[in-house]
């Protein structure tokens, strides 16, 4: 049986899962939710450069 991500992905590797699981709806909102980042980019880009917010990331 696959195993759905429950634990730290290299911790499941390191105790020998190699197939995972992900539900449907994980998928639909993944890809919805990049299709609305995509329009939101798109419509950002079209903004005049005095308009545009600054560039930020939470992983910086």
């Amino acid at each position: 049986m696959p195993a759905g991500i429950y634990a730290p992905f290299g911790e499941m590797v390191a105790e020998g899962f190699r197939v995972f699981s992900v539900g449907a709806d994980v998928v639909a909102i993944s890809n919805y939710t990049k299709q609305r980042t995509d329009v939101l980019r798109g419509q950002i880009d079209t903004l005049p450069a005095a308009e545009k917010p600054a560039i930020r990331s939470p992983y910086v």
